[in-house]
């Protein structure tokens, strides 16, 4: 079941140019008809990509493009939208992708638009509404712990996504750029901090 209250009016400034992205759709047969009426609502939540829903002919389609005047380094619908193309064979909670776009001429920034996938969202405020049990929450939270094991055994190699990026020394770049960074944003005294931060250089596995 889709949580619906997470769907609102799309806030201003960050409309879609609803009929060049009509035109697109029905030129990469996402829509049928010139004539459909597409309703489009924009996702609350979240605080990187924009994400939009896309309602016409019975159909449900989700929207992600960069937020306005973001840089692009931050945020590469390509590149997210490769890794989900490749993913999705391979795992089954991952959407399917549809297309993507890189001509900012359709609604002014690269988009891709893939399937969306009815879940509940759930807040520490819904927890609440709903009151959710300490047994329920133990369900959760082990399908959430099985999901996350299932994703990280997946064989990025043989889901063609070897070129993605840099793993060798990914684990020690990783260690050693937030070893810098956490002391530069700390606004608290942390004493363990340091602790493992000195562990997680010290035991890092000798291949990832």
């Amino acid at each position: 079941m889709s949580n619906e209250k997470n769907l609102k009016e799309v806030r201003e400034g960050e409309e879609l140019n609803q009929g060049k992205l009509k035109e697109f759709m029905l030129k990469h047969s996402l829509i049928a008809k010139e004539n459909t009426e597409l309703t489009v609502k924009q996702f609350s939540n979240g605080y990187s990509n924009l994400t939009y829903l896309l309602q016409m002919e019975s159909k449900e389609y989700v929207l992600r493009r960069p937020p306005f005047s973001a840089p692009k380094r931050g945020h590469d619908m390509g590149r997210e939208f490769k890794v989900l193309q490749h993913l999705n064979p391979v795992y089954d909670k991952s959407p399917k992708v549809f297309i993507f776009n890189e001509d900012p001429k359709i609604i002014g920034a690269p988009f891709y638009i893939m399937e969306k996938v009815d879940g509940e969202i759930l807040t520490a405020k819904s927890a609440l509404d709903k009151q959710v049990s300490p047994e329920e929450f133990k369900t959760i939270s082990d399908t959430w712990v099985a999901a996350f094991v299932e994703f990280h055994n997946i064989d990025y190699k043989a889901a063609g996504l070897s070129d993605l990026g840099r793993p060798e020394g990914y684990v020690e770049r990783q260690v050693h750029n937030w070893g810098k960074q956490y002391p530069a944003a700390a606004t608290d005294e942390v004493p363990t901090a340091q602790k493992v931060m000195t562990w997680m250089s010290e035991n890092q596995p000798e291949k990832i």
